[in-house]
């Protein structure tokens, strides 16, 4: 099981290679031109415009080198003759400026240049089997973000599933299986909504405020007996979920035994299907280890989002305006997806080596 597994892609061994021989392995998976080619300024007139690629390499630079702002980021560019060479800049050359600096930065925030490098990264590491598990949010395999989005604060985080979701699916037409989400998105939508795509929703109920279940069912959905046990979950046929009188499968000694229930040996069966209940019943059920191990997963996203806030600049936010801080996010982002490539295009190069 994934749990079990080493991860796929260590952020953090890759944040322990020296700066000046990082940041070239870094930048050889990247192909910036068509990206750049639309920041050129297209009128001949005025002064020759400042390398737009090496620009966007450097804004690209700044989260990984742990830069959040442009004045800190032009400091960097003005004092560091091997960064600025490394960004594409000619040594003769001059840092940009921070107005420059933030002037590129707002084309790609009008153009929508980082999300559209964050969708090619994206396929670039599906196909090169880096993010191969389930998927919606974070793909829990290799821990790398593959869709997000940024919203005011008042907007309620179960209302960004569907949107997410159907962001992976249309953009990248990937069959998903699983999605798992914490109880902030425990809302009947969104079972529904994963239903749609022919996912399973692996969901932790938010019990604030919820209504007894009716008489002879457990919290869970799980059917009770007669005499008051919880019957067993035995496996599942499609959408129908069967379960077991306890007695018989040796989970509880009923005093009435099995004969009370059933007059057959096996003992009372009871079967549900998924669509009685979308929120309560699942496959595999609600509750049992194989749904426990599924949900686990979900600390894919915790994991991802530590990176982004703890060893980039996600956490460190120096734009206004959900748009600006919506590319802020997608270049942090980028850079996650952009450091696995090239940790990849390290291990191939080992083994051919």
């Amino acid at each position: 099981m994934y749990l079990l597994q080493p991860s796929l892609f260590s952020f953090e061994d890759w944040l322990e290679i020296d700066s000046s021989d990082r940041l070239p392995l870094f930048f050889a998976v990247l192909d910036l031109q068509p990206y750049a080619s639309k920041l050129r300024k297209q009128s001949p007139q005025g002064a020759k415009p400042m390398n737009r690629e090496a620009i966007l390499r450097a804004l690209l630079a700044a989260p990984l080198e742990g830069i959040s702002t442009f004045t800190r980021l032009h400091e960097r560019l003005a004092r560091d003759i091997c960064f600025r060479y490394q960004c594409g800049f000619r040594i003769d050359e001059a840092a940009p400026s921070v107005s420059t600096l933030s002037r590129v930065f707002s084309a790609v925030v009008e153009l929508g240049l980082a999300e559209k490098l964050f969708i090619d990264l994206v396929s670039q590491c599906k196909e090169a089997s880096i993010i191969n598990g389930r998927h919606l949010a974070v793909d829990t395999a290799s821990e790398l973000p593959v869709a997000l989005d940024v919203t005011p604060a008042n907007v309620f985080d179960g209302e960004m599933a569907a949107p997410l979701l159907e962001h992976v699916v249309t953009t990248h037409g990937w069959k998903i299986d699983f999605v798992m989400m914490d109880a902030g998105y425990d809302q009947v939508k969104n079972y529904e909504t994963v239903r749609q795509y022919g996912a399973q929703a692996i969901i932790a109920m938010n019990k604030r405020g919820e209504k007894e279940p009716p008489e002879g069912i457990a919290s869970d959905g799980t059917p009770r007996c007669t005499m008051g046990y919880d019957m067993v979950y035995w496996g599942a046929d499609g959408d129908r979920l069967k379960f077991r009188c306890p007695h018989a499968v040796g989970k509880v000694d009923c005093p009435l035994g099995i004969a009370a229930c059933s007059e057959s040996n096996y003992g009372m069966v009871v079967k549900k299907r998924i669509t009685e209940d979308i929120r309560r019943y699942c496959t595999p059920h609600r509750g049992t280890q194989n749904w426990k191990l599924l949900y686990n997963e979900r600390t894919a996203v915790e994991r991802c989002n530590a990176r982004l806030k703890t060893n980039l600049t996600a956490n460190d936010v120096h734009v206004r305006g959900i748009r600006k801080v919506k590319t802020h996010m997608f270049l942090n982002a980028i850079v996650l997806l952009a450091s696995a490539l090239a940790v990849n295009h390290i291990e191939r190069h080992k083994k051919t080596a």
